[in-house]
């Protein structure tokens, strides 16, 4: 007989939280709007010695530091209040003289078509990496890069706060990010705080702690999507109020390992994943198919509980699935 399963897009339990709940670390900026012509404090010279930028910074299971910080139009962002919205967090930095990390703009508009109802994403504007005429704080000479000429991105070095404010606004005008964009402090303290690096990124669970880092948002082998995915499979999928159901025939549930699921977007190519109870992938595919009903063989897996997860279209959907023989 065929048992009806239905997929529900990822959710997070949303708990009543209070300020006594989340503890966060010091402050390090900022207690109230500066002004444009608040001078941008002496930055200083930072020489990775692997390139890879893991080590500055909080690292995973540390507490996230409170930070408030404002964008472009003067508008505030009290961390500790976003956490008490129930959600995680991803804090990404990035400045518009970085070709890094203009190239992954497209990855954190993808990730907040996919989970912005369940997660919030930042872009924290730091220091410009790679500024015209100006020495790069990453290795003490003009650095400006060919991409940066090539694309006519040539900006110096903010030496105020509005300054700042103008590259960022520019870049914004020039690319479309669907996340918000604070600025850092005029004293850079979330760069050197929390990065000293031009593009690291902290995924942030609900309690404030560090769940992942990367010292290069998404550099490979690293991959914020399933890090993503993965904490949000360990906070659960209990609330009701961001369901959309949607409708999959799986059968036998539960199975040997081998069984068919019915694709919602026949022609359309998709993610399959499959994770275990502790939200480690066992197993994942890139499918290009056509075919409405899919076979699926798991049967080398041992008997438990799994989480079955199908992304196409910008939707991301979970199921529990069960093997035993």
């Amino acid at each position: 007989m065929k048992i009806k399963i239905i997929f529900t897009v990822l959710a997070l339990v949303i708990c009543q939280l209070t300020s006594a709940q989340i503890t966060l670390g010091p402050t390090i900026g900022v207690s109230s709007l500066p002004a444009d012509s608040d001078p941008i404090c002496t930055i200083p010279l930072y020489l990775d010695p692997n390139g890879e930028f893991d080590t500055p910074g909080i690292q995973v299971g540390d507490t996230l530091l409170h930070f408030n910080f404002y964008d472009i139009n003067g508008v505030g962002t009290d961390i500790l209040s976003e956490l008490l919205k129930g959600k995680p967090l991803l804090l990404i930095s990035g400045s518009y003289t970085c070709p890094v990390y203009r190239d992954k703009i497209p990855t954190i508009n993808q990730i907040q078509a996919t989970y912005g109802s369940q997660l919030s994403t930042f872009i924290i504007y730091v220091v410009e990496p790679h500024p015209d005429i100006d020495v790069s704080p990453y290795s003490g000479n003009v650095w400006t890069t060919s991409a940066n000429v090539s694309e006519g991105i040539l900006y110096r070095q903010p030496t105020t706060y509005g300054e700042r404010k103008a590259v960022a606004s520019a870049m914004l005008s020039a690319i479309t990010i669907d996340v918000p964009v604070l600025i850092d402090g005029p004293c850079n303290e979330y760069w050197i705080n929390m990065a000293y690096a031009p593009n690291n990124a902290y995924l942030i669970n609900t309690d404030g702690s560090v769940y992942v880092k990367h010292g290069w948002f998404n550099k490979a082998p690293k991959d914020m999507m399933a890090d993503i995915g993965n904490l949000l499979l360990n906070l659960g999928t209990d609330d009701l109020s961001d369901r959309e159901d949607r409708e999959l025939l799986i059968y036998p549930n539960p199975s040997t390992g081998q069984f068919e699921m019915e694709s919602p977007f026949s022609g359309e190519s998709y993610n399959l994943q499959l994770l275990n109870y502790l939200g480690q992938e066992v197993f994942s595919n890139h499918v290009s198919s056509s075919n409405k009903i899919v076979k699926v063989n798991f049967s080398a897996l041992d008997e438990g509980f799994y989480f079955l997860r199908y992304t196409a279209k910008n939707s991301v959907y979970t199921s529990k699935l069960i093997i035993e023989r």
